[in-house]
């Protein structure tokens, strides 16, 4: 359950950057796609790597039930505090940003 529950706040953080970094792409009018595109397949690739630690923590359950490496070393929530700890920087950035064009 905890991990689930770290993976909804991991996506709450990566939706809050994007937002944050589209606002200040459209303040400062240097919006490009190109680089929207590359921040979306970043994004992509934090989820997917979540998602992927996620289905070999099931698969190991039906093999294996009583020796599950990722659940013991609790690999799942500490990709998630990981990516959500980069997305804080970023959000962090983004709004540094906008208030300095706004000055």
């Amino acid at each position: 359950m905890t991990e689930i529950i770290s993976f909804g706040f991991m996506l709450i953080f990566i939706i809050i950057d994007v937002l944050t970094g589209y606002i200040y792409s459209k303040i400062s009018k240097t919006y490009k796609s190109s680089k929207m595109r590359l921040g979306f397949y970043h994004k992509f690739g934090e989820i997917g790597l979540v998602l992927l630690l996620y289905l070999v923590s099931y698969y190991t359950k039906l093999i294996t039930p009583n020796v599950n490496l990722i659940e013991i070393f609790k690999l799942i929530e500490c990709s998630s505090i990981y990516v959500i700890i980069n997305e804080i920087g970023s959000v962090k950035e983004n709004l540094t940003l906008i208030k300095e064009y706004n000055n």
